[in-house]
């Protein structure tokens, strides 16, 4: 208060910074939380499927979709909620992993359509380890996506505000 307006409020020695960086670190860390989450059947079926060098463009593939996903998050909080909410659903998913298994199968048509593998599931090659990773993982990303628009939209207010109030 500066003396001349007795109802304006007492200014605080905090900047508009320091109330962002708890939120945006939470934010971050549920992102790396949910990619974590989505991990085990991807980790099971490329041990199970793939062979040869495939493992070595399967782990910069995994690097790239997570910071894809810490990236998104860290765009603006709407587009983390939403993506942490579906990314949270797909997860759950794995019980069941139909959604996972079209993604893998578009997957492997997209890398022998490109030509990076002979034949249609036949994954020994780094770039085919690289691209099955990396296409299978954008379309659950766009999945969580969509899936987290319509959780939203269908959830009542008051249980939106719980997952506000567990990531913020």
């Amino acid at each position: 208060m500066n003396g001349s307006n007795p109802y304006e409020a007492p200014r605080s020695g905090r900047s508009d910074g320091d109330r962002l960086r708890p939120r945006m670190g939470r934010r971050l860390l549920a992102a790396v939380g949910v990619f974590l989450l989505n991990l085990p059947l991807a980790a099971s079926v490329t041990a199970r499927e793939s062979g040869g060098d495939a493992w070595i463009g399967v782990l910069p593939a995994l690097v790239v979709l997570g910071l894809l996903g810490v990236g998104l998050c860290a765009i603006s909080e709407q587009v983390g909620m939403t993506l942490l909410l579906g990314g949270t659903g797909i997860a759950l998913f794995q019980v069941v992993p139909i959604l996972h298994g079209i993604a893998g199968w578009i997957a492997l048509w997209v890398t022998f359509a490109a030509g990076i593998t002979p034949r249609p599931g036949q994954v020994t090659t780094w770039p085919a380890g690289f691209c099955i990773s990396l296409v299978a993982g954008i379309l659950l990303i766009k999945l969580a996506i969509g899936l987290g628009v319509l959780l939203q939209v269908l959830t009542p207010p008051r249980w939106q505000g719980i997952m506000t109030r567990v990531i913020r």
